[in-house]
């Protein structure tokens, strides 16, 4: 028992160390091996879905398996060439059994579980199966599937059988009893010659069960040494007609069916044809001498034969009297060999005659086929199990278990020492002891005393009233008072198996002795010994990183990692039926461009986005260049909308990546815009980054964008300019009604890139969008002529002048304006060039803004803002400018407004508040750069940068004074700084921006 619980022991160690790290749910012949204890004895653990081919092929210390509910398929070869596997569990769930899975293994018995579905060619093929149950589910069963098992007993359930293939039977009919088949389709030639049995072989006895469909088909050919039928039974099979029925011999016709018409065949050799009561046969057409018995279709011990074919009526275990079942004690030949034990009815034969003389051991003169005592030691070979030839230890006549007590016919039937008075299993040399009655052996049972905790972890593994003994006093815990041993009683201990702790003042489960603050249910743990709790502390390892920042929290001599930052360059913009450009950008958090590399996926959503092309990538040490797309089906991004992704990867072998100035692009990815569920306003769709891996001593950071997506642009032809005689011709066309090809006549730009079919299509995306004015409907002089005049370069009061219709929501020449200016293709949008794309991103002030007098030589803070209003309200302030030309600033709530232009400071003296009209921080604004001059204006009423009081040639007093816009003279300092001054009357200021990092 101790060296069982050892092994066991050594098994669950090793499964528990192997479930640890494996991440797969296909068991391996790497994992498998170790699976098996020292009894041979292998319990899979339910993390496992698959058992790989080949996973336990040719293991001989395999002997019993334990099978988790989890397990739908075994592989090809699985178990192939486990000889001294002799016991599964194959469990419900179970779907398929592979080619050769358990071909040439030692199982004596199987039943396939109802969700099987398929059974693999070869799957059993040259075993020892003498018991075989297939169910309903079974579609398939594979060539040869059961071939050359010695087959004792078969029953189907299979709901159709032409799933049987060629041969799957074939060599099984030698010892073959009993054939059952339950609610089956039975078709032609089943068990015809060689098929799916071996013609050579006898088949005792044929069940149909309960409604199988036999129809035309039960077909039994007379072939030469064809399968015999003793007992055939039909049952089920209401108004079919039966034909072609050739059977060799038969010895019991059984019929529990209405019958609807004759047989055809040769089945004149039925010595008894017993028909139930109530049902019809046409027994004229049979023209037999059979003696015919009508029954009544009880069964009183239930063992599926009626009473009267059934020679034991009160016995569940047998029903024929030619069984060979008698009792154990019983010596019929009186040739001193029990009859369960002896094959021959001759007094002096132990064995059949069947076959030459091949061995003689004990040089007799008589072949060990017919001799009782092969070693001609006195003992019978039946009683020398495992060592016919000699097993006298002692050389005295007798068998040395036969000398342990005085009984001849051996006290210890299994030699296992333990006399059969005392053994559970005194037939089973392995067992001998079955402490919970439960029909398995200590030794194979996990639970012995079946109180439903394993031996391994059952303190007292035989006592089913205890499985624990907390304080190890020898004591179980359902018995013990004090569980722990710390002298106070459990109904009085807080921690009743916790010697350390009793009591919890604060009831935070936590006990006094442990909790550093035991009168607060708020606080256990003060990593740091400041005082503060840690869920309060915000940094709890006291190394000045706060935790959210701190790659390990609780460790001070560990702080913050760096971090490689993956980021969409600039604010592309997206429009529907063109291709957009993605720029991925790239930096880290301490400059450093010498590193190992980066790998990471763009994430998109494949309805908005069909990818096109990586252009541009940054070929130094580049090893996976956009390649894919690939389904998003783990979701790597956690975001649902998008569900493609390209992969991206760069590994430098001498550390010296990216090797160029820092932030860089690393590439650009083209995707076609194929926005089908359009509408009038824009939308966006997110393009998002997954890490894959980064440089070590580094953490990846991504910063996700969310892209902006217009229905259409007002560049119908495709050239990148949206021009008043060609696109603005078309669309005034299109509105008065000509929506056919005649509409682009003389109107296509020499530049163009679409043709007239797809300059058609792209009008009737416009077309969604075209209603400028706001009032529902697109007309051509109203919505048409505003955007003809937009093209001709007209602004103000003369672009809407006699255009906006009566109903309409958009009125103001900025609300005209702004709407316009949203569907411009790039090259048209006010003047932003690639040349200019250094200020494309977002930006906010380095440094407090400056002031100084013409007459003065130093630069002075700003009147009435100090360096504690700007960290507070300014600092954080983004200017945020597009490549599309938008411009908008966000505030976060409040920013500073100095008592001129803000009603409120004389009430509250307060300076950083949420902006008044007209300054807006959720309104789109447009900017525009002038390089020759080196000026950069902000438009719109509202829109400024720095201070909103500061104007081109003086400073408002008044919201209402606030200009259309606001001009700035820019210096790049570097690529991520620029310096904006402006002149009021008398005084000069400037303003430092600095790029946010990350865009």
């Amino acid at each position: 028992m101790l060296v069982k619980r050892i092994g066991r022991l050594c098994a669950v160690l090793v499964l528990s160390g192997f479930s640890s790290v494996a991440v797969s749910q296909t068991l391996t012949f790497s994992e498998a091996i170790h699976l098996i204890d020292e009894n041979g004895h292998a319990e899979i653990p339910s993390m496992y879905t698959v058992i790989d081919e080949n996973a336990f092929r040719n293991l001989a210390n395999l002997k019993t398996v334990t099978f988790p509910s989890s397990i739908v398929s075994i592989g090809n070869g699985a178990f192939s060439g486990t000889a001294n596997l002799v016991q599964i569990n194959l469990t419900s769930g179970l779907e398929s059994i592979g080619v050769s899975a358990f071909e040439a293994s030692g199982l004596l018995e199987i039943d396939i579980p109802p969700t099987v579905n398929s059974i693999g060619n070869n799957a059993f093929a040259f075993g020892s199966l003498s018991h075989v149950a297939i169910p309903q589910s079974v579609n398939t069963i594979g060539e040869l599937a059961f071939f050359g098992n010695p087959l004792t007993h078969l029953e189907f359930s299979m709901a159709n059988q032409h799933g049987i293939s060629y041969g799957a039977f074939a060599h099984t009919c030698g010892n073959l009893d009993t054939l059952i088949i339950n609610s089956a389709e039975v078709g032609n030639d089943y068990f015809t010659n060689g098929k799916y049995f071996n013609s050579s072989y006898n088949l005792h006895s044929f069940t149909n069960g309960s409604n199988p469909t036999l129809y035309n088909q039960f077909h039994f050919k007379r072939a030469s040494g064809a399968c015999h039928i003793k007992n055939l039974f039909l049952r089920g099979v209401e108004g079919k007609i039966i034909h072609e029925m050739y059977i060799n011999s038969i010895e019991n016709l059984i019929v529990e069916s209405n019958i609807a018409s004759a047989f055809v065949g040769e089945i004149s050799e039925a010595k008894n044809i017993f028909l139930i009561e109530g049902k019809d046969f046409p027994l004229s057409t049979l023209g037999l001498s059979s003696n015919l018995e009508v029954c009544s279709a009880e069964d009183n011990d239930n063992d599926g034969y009626i009473n009267c074919i059934d020679d034991y009526p009160a016995d569940a275990t047998k029903w024929q009297s030619d069984q060979n079942i008698v009792d154990v004690g019983s010596d019929t030949d009186s040739d001193g060999i029990l009859d369960n034990y002896d094959l021959s009815s001759d007094i002096d034969t132990c064995w059949t005659d069947a076959g030459e003389k091949s061995l003689d051991t004990d040089n007799d003169g008589v072949d060990n086929r017919r001799d009782c005592d092969d070693d001609n030691d006195g003992l019978l070979d039946v009683y020398e199990t495992g060592f016919p030839f000699n097993y006298d230890i002692s050389v005295d006549g007798l068998l040395s278990g036969l000398q342990l007590g005085t009984n001849p016919l051996n006290p210890d039937s299994d030699f296992d020492g333990t006399l059969d008075g005392l053994d559970a299993f005194p037939l089973d040399n392995t067992e001998s002891l079955d402490t919970d009655s439960d029909g398995i052996g200590n030794n194979a049972d996990t639970d012995d005393d079946n109180d439903g905790h394993f031996d391994l972890l059952d303190a007292f593994p035989l006592d089913a009233t205890e499985w624990m003994d907390s304080d190890l006093d020898g004591v179980g815990n359902n018995a013990d008072t004090d569980d722990d041993n710390d002298g106070v009683k459990d109904d009085e201990d807080a921690f009743p198996y916790t010697a350390s702790e009793s009591v919890d003042t604060d009831g935070d489960g936590v006990g006094d002795n442990s909790d550093a603050f035991p009168n607060d249910s708020s606080e256990a743990l003060d990593t740091d010994l400041d005082g503060i709790g840690n869920n309060a502390d915000d940094d709890d390892d006291n190394d000045g990183v706060v935790d959210a920042e701190d790659s390990d929290p609780l460790n001070d001599s560990i702080g913050a990692l760096e971090s490689q930052n993956l980021f969409v360059m600039g604010n592309p913009l997206a429009v529907n039926g063109y291709l957009a450009t993605i720029s991925v950008g790239y930096d880290v958090s301490d400059d450093n461009n010498q590193l190992t590399g980066i790998g990471f996926r763009v994430h998109y959503d494949s309805s908005i986005y069909s990818y096109s092309a990586v252009e541009n990538t940054l070929n130094d040490s580049v090893v996976v260049d956009g390649m894919g797309p690939y389904q998003d089906v783990e979701d790597f991004d956690n975001d649902s909308t998008t569900d493609s992704y390209l992969v991206y990867g760069w590994a430098s072998v001498s550390g010296e990546w990216p090797n160029v100035e820092l932030p860089a692009k690393l590439s650009d990815i083209k995707m076609f815009v194929n926005w089908a569920n359009y509408d009038a306003g824009s939308t966006t769709s997110n393009i998002n980054f997954s890490i894959v891996d980064n440089a070590e001593g580094y953490e990846g950071k991504a910063t996700n964008y969310a892209m902006t997506v217009l229905p259409a642009t007002w560049d119908f032809d495709g050239n990148g300019v949206a021009d008043a005689l060609t696109d603005g011709l078309m669309l005034i066309r299109y509105t008065f009604g000509v929506n056919d090809l005649t509409m682009t006549s003389n109107a296509i730009a020499e530049t163009a890139t679409l043709s007239s079919i797809q300059i058609l299509e792209g009008m009737k995306r416009a077309v969604i969008v075209a209603d400028i004015d706001g009032n529902g409907s697109t007309d051509a002089l109203t919505d048409g002529l505003m955007l003809l005049r937009y093209m001709f370069g007209l602004r103000g009061d003369a672009l809407i002048f006699n255009s906006v219709s009566s109903d309409a929501t958009r009125t103001t020449v900025s609300e005209i304006e702004q709407y316009i200016a949203l569907y411009m293709p790039n090259e048209q949008l006010p003047p932003v060039q690639s040349e200019q794309s250094f200020i494309v991103g977002d930006w906010k002030l380095a440094e407090m803004p400056q002031q100084k007098s013409v007459f003065e030589t130093t630069w002075a803070d700003p009147l009435e803002m100090n360096q504690e209003i700007f960290e507070n309200c300014v600092h954080d302030d983004i200017y945020r400018f597009g490549n599309d030309a938008t411009y908008l600033y966000l505030i976060n709530g409040s920013t500073f407004m100095n008592s001129g232009i803000n009603p409120l400071y004389w009430s509250t003296n307060e300076y950083c508040v949420a902006p008044l009209a007209p300054w807006d921080e959720s309104e789109i604004y447009t900017y525009s750069i002038d390089k020759n001059n080196s000026n950069l204006t902000v438009h719109g009423l509202g829109a400024y940068i720095g201070l909103a009081h500061v104007v081109n040639g003086g400073e408002i007093q008044n919201p209402s004074e606030a200009p259309d816009s606001i001009t700035y003279s820019y210096s790049i300092i570097t690529e991520d700084k620029i310096l904006l001054e402006l002149d009021t009357y008398g005084i000069h200021y400037r303003f430092t921006l600095e790029r946010v990092l990350g865009n």
